[in-house]
């Protein structure tokens, strides 16, 4: 499963995987109460969804995705390592993820498919500029993990130099 599944229901949302320490309750509660994603996540739950629903084996779902929607779109392979989030709220994911150490497991990889050309673009599309408060967000391509690349999203204090 990669973001390109979850893109079927709706093209604004990605698929991420915590590096290791899957479903860190620390991690989670980081993500989760950042002032840039409380607002998402209050209405989440006034809407009355589940931000770690038992459907989705407890992954951390940050986007309005129901248990229809997953299996009409043959989306049955979550784990508790995933992490769904509207495009828009990757910066902030990375922001409170940025006072962890990488010990911790709070590094998120997009799982993204095999194929070399998607890579591309999606690194472009995050590296293309830095966020409202000039932080940037870098990608970087890793390994394969689970039959998709994986994309590493660290938070960096200043967008790299134009050239």
């Amino acid at each position: 499963m990669d973001t390109k599944d979850v893109e079927k229901i709706n093209p604004e949302w990605r698929l991420f995987r915590f590096s290791q320490r899957a479903g860190n309750e620390v991690i989670c509660r980081a993500i989760l109460t950042h002032p840039r994603l409380v607002g998402c996540v209050q209405a989440l739950r006034d809407a009355g969804f589940d931000l770690r629903p038992d459907w989705a084996k407890k992954c951390l779902v940050l986007v309005p995705l129901t248990e229809n929607d997953a299996v009409a779109a043959n989306l049955l392979d979550f784990e508790k390592w995933h992490l769904v989030v509207h495009r828009d709220d990757v910066e902030y994911v990375a922001d409170a993820l940025s006072g962890f150490s990488r010990k911790t497991g709070a590094r998120l990889c997009e799982c993204l498919p095999v194929r070399e050309a998607d890579i591309e673009e999606s690194v472009k599309g995050v590296e293309g500029g830095g966020g409202a408060n000039g932080s940037h967000v870098e990608l970087k391509q890793t390994e394969a993990w689970g039959g998709g690349n994986c994309v590493v999203m660290d938070k960096i204090a200043e967008p790299p130099e134009r050239q």
